[in-house]
């Protein structure tokens, strides 16, 4: 018979050591467990807010980057038109102090915020410049453009036709195909036949349009009709290619201008029920 009370005791025994083995030896309390974990929470927090304070400023810089880059863009690109309809001229007061005079059908463009760095305008039509010292002032045009200091020039730029007078100063002229020619007072430059040709003329004359007022020497009655066209907003058909010199002033009767042109030439102007009128030979 077994005695149960040894048996007890061994399977008390037998427990005891392998509570011994699985035992865990924790060589700090729970109270510096937590104390730990709290650090590495607390220090990772801190790091998070660092790299949060990081984003924040870099986008800060790339915003004002942006924003620099706007606002150099739009002083760049930013541009003011100023245009006139047949019969009408304008005075355009430039950010410098130069001045252009507008002929009916003209236009004239700037940058005025980036003036001070390239004082350049695009223009088209006929226009009388009075050009402040400075910086080259550029004139571009379909046909050509046009360089000065400190100068007045008229600058003729419709079509296929590009002529410059020059009226005091020096002025640079330079056509599409790359001929260039320095002109002074009482010289002209003009386009013809891909040719650019300096002449000697009678540089005030060019800008009698500023006066009401018309000159021309040998020109094509083409040209002469449509200025009178430009100026009396009126739409006239050439049926001819004579050329015309003369002066005379703009009259309160179209027809009487007219007449001026056509009768030395042997022309006639029938009148349209347009209102506009054509000009053949008789």
């Amino acid at each position: 018979m077994v005695n149960n009370g040894k048996m007890k005791n061994d399977n008390t025994k037998k427990i005891d050591r392998l509570n011994k083995l699985t035992e865990v030896d924790f060589p700090k309390s729970k109270e510096d467990i937590w104390k730990l974990m709290e650090g590495k929470l607390t220090a990772n927090a801190k790091e998070d807010k660092k790299v949060r304070k990081l984003g924040i400023r870099q986008l800060s810089i790339a915003a004002s980057i942006a924003i620099l880059i706007g606002i150099g863009s739009f002083m760049r690109f930013y541009r003011v038109d100023y245009s006139t309809i047949a019969g009408e001229q304008l005075t355009v007061n430039l950010p410098d102090g130069s001045v252009v005079d507008l002929n009916g059908q003209s236009s004239v463009k700037y940058n005025p915020y980036w003036w001070k760095v390239n004082r350049t305008v695009k223009f088209e039509g006929e226009g009388y410049f009075e050009v402040e010292k400075g910086k080259y002032f550029s004139v571009v045009s379909n046909n050509g453009i046009t360089t000065v200091l400190g100068t007045s020039f008229n600058i003729y730029s419709r079509d296929e036709n590009y002529e410059v007078n020059c009226l005091t100063g020096k002025v640079q002229v330079e056509v599409l195909n790359g001929l260039k020619e320095i002109i002074y007072p009482n010289q002209q430059a003009k386009l013809n036949n891909s040719q650019l040709v300096v002449s000697e003329s009678t540089a005030i004359h060019s800008t009698d349009w500023r006066n009401n007022a018309f000159y021309f020497t040998s020109e094509s009655v083409k040209r002469v009709f449509r200025e009178i066209g430009i100026a009396y907003n009126i739409t006239i058909d050439v049926q001819a290619d004579e050329i015309y010199s003369g002066n005379f002033k703009k009259s309160d009767n179209i027809e009487d201008v007219l007449t001026i042109v056509c009768e030395p030439l042997n022309l006639k102007f029938v009148k349209q029920q347009s209102g506009g009128y054509i000009i053949k030979r008789i």
